[in-house]
């Protein structure tokens, strides 16, 4: 990945080769994934066929993979000590979330979401 001149409270952040959006050096974040040039990724581990689209950003303990879809301006915060997996699913909005969630679609405004 490129370096890019930015620091971030967490570390420095990187250019992803697949979108060219941000990726800080303290996620994990496969080059399958596709980071759009808006995204930023401060942490987590991303992976398989995840697309992270334009001002989205990640945050926390989480991990995604699959085919999950992170549509635009969506906010994941994954800071429970627990964390949490997101698995083929799209997620669109403000996700605070705990426990584990796959194939489902997950729109959430302003809420705090917990499988079933």
């Amino acid at each position: 990945m490129e370096t890019y001149n930015e620091e971030s409270s967490i570390g420095l952040l990187m250019k992803h080769p697949n979108g060219g959006g941000l990726v800080s050096e303290t996620a994990t974040v496969d080059e399958s994934v596709y980071v759009a040039d808006s995204a930023i990724v401060y942490s987590g581990i991303i992976k398989g066929k995840t697309n992270i689209e334009s001002d989205a950003r990640i945050y926390g303990k989480v991990e995604i993979s699959g085919t999950t879809s992170i549509k635009w301006g969506t906010f994941i915060n994954g800071n429970d000590e627990s964390g949490f997996k997101i698995e083929n699913c799209l997620v669109h909005g403000n996700f605070h979330g705990q426990g584990n969630f796959k194939n489902q679609v997950l729109i959430c405004k302003d809420y705090n979401v917990t499988s079933l």
